[in-house]
């Protein structure tokens, strides 16, 4: 259980510094579709990864939203 619990802590601090260099990488910010996109993650990883940076204060809302392939408004993250 032990080993199991450290792969996947590794895993998330991967995934998550993936999802900032994104974020930090973006010209003006980041929808999570296009976080998706560029990173190549699956949204169910893609997503919980995001809302930790949040969390961390690493990232915040920008306050712009943008519209997504399906034609819907997401909100842009930057990088703080």
């Amino acid at each position: 259980e032990a080993a199991a619990r450290a792969i996947e802590g590794s895993s998330s601090v991967r995934s998550r510094a993936r999802v900032l260099a994104a974020i930090r990488e973006s010209v003006d910010g980041c929808t999570d579709e296009a976080g998706i996109r560029v990173t190549g993650m699956d949204g169910s990883t893609y997503r919980p990864r995001r809302i930790e940076l949040e969390e961390a204060q690493q990232i915040e809302k920008s306050g712009r939203k943008r519209l997504t392939r399906s034609g819907r408004l997401a909100e842009v993250y930057v990088a703080r």
